[in-house]
């Protein structure tokens, strides 16, 4: 997990500068990045064919040693379609499908006050 936006942005990138993604790739985009960095992603992710899934953690260093982190992922409906989706696991348990990616994001930020 990546430290955020800018950190996140570096790490697509290669020794050039070039983004080194391209179709057919899954990202999984877990650091705490807020949602303009986010739609930054979604932007590059839709530009390259890449399938982006926004995917915050809910949780700090004692939930995660105790493995009880809550990671809040929306992305590409075709992850329902995939064999064993809503079956829990060891390392998830998905609720429901279909939110684009960014909704994850979005159920972490705080009520406007």
């Amino acid at each position: 997990m990546l430290a955020d936006g800018p950190a996140t942005e570096e790490a697509l990138r290669g020794p050039d500068g070039e983004m080194e993604i391209g179709p057919g790739l899954i990202w999984v985009q877990m650091a705490t990045v807020g949602m303009d960095w986010t739609q930054r992603f979604v932007n590059t992710a839709t530009r390259y064919q890449v399938s982006f899934f926004d995917a915050p953690v809910s949780g700090s260093q004692g939930p995660a040693q105790a493995g009880q982190l809550t990671i809040l992922a929306s992305g590409p409906s075709w992850l329902a379609a995939l064999p064993g989706y809503g079956k829990p696991s060891p390392l998830c348990s998905p609720r429901s499908a279909g939110p684009p990616s960014g909704w994850g994001r979005l159920a972490t930020a705080p009520a406007p006050s």
